[in-house]
């Protein structure tokens, strides 16, 4: 049973942690979105390169950071996939890696899935961002409201950049 061994103190669980880990990156950035700074970038399924990897995530591959484990970020990549990257291996969204011009209307979907629920639409003249990747996909900015989802193959639109 549980008290084999005779009934445990769990003081010592309730103590405060006298050594927290470092945290090597500011707290008010969870939650917010990144995307891989180079091709190639492995996602692990701990903070420590012996940990196995769960697969390989292409250049400009969005995320959102869950939190922070000394130079490891946790990461959900938008199809619910967690997993770990070397801070160094990630950068902010708040740059686009281009922009472009909707020449017809671009439907920004909620998730990247072909069925998912259209948002909005940016009209056609409407200057638009592309903030990362997932797949298939682009995250674009553009117009009013919310970011949203763009498949690649279906923008039509002209590069501005």
């Amino acid at each position: 049973g549980v008290y084999d061994g005779g009934a445990t103190d769990p003081a010592p669980f309730l103590q405060p942690n006298e050594n927290p880990p470092d945290i090597s990156a500011e707290p008010s950035l969870l939650g917010t979105l990144v995307r891989t700074a180079i091709a190639s970038t492995p996602i692990l399924a701990g903070p420590a390169t012996s940990t196995p990897q769960l697969r390989v995530l292409d250049q400009n591959t969005i995320a959102q950071r869950l939190g922070i484990s000394r130079s490891w970020h946790r990461v959900m990549l938008p199809d619910g996939a967690v997993g770990y990257v070397a801070a160094n291996a990630l950068m902010t969204t708040d740059r686009p890696i281009r922009r472009l011009r909707a020449i017809e209307p671009l439907s920004l979907r909620e998730k990247p899935l072909p069925r998912a629920r259209i948002m909005r639409t940016i009209a056609p003249g409407t200057d638009a961002e592309v903030l990362g990747r997932f797949q298939q996909f682009d995250y674009v900015r553009g117009g009013n409201g919310p970011p949203g989802w763009v498949e690649s193959s279906r923008q039509s639109a002209s590069r501005s950049d």
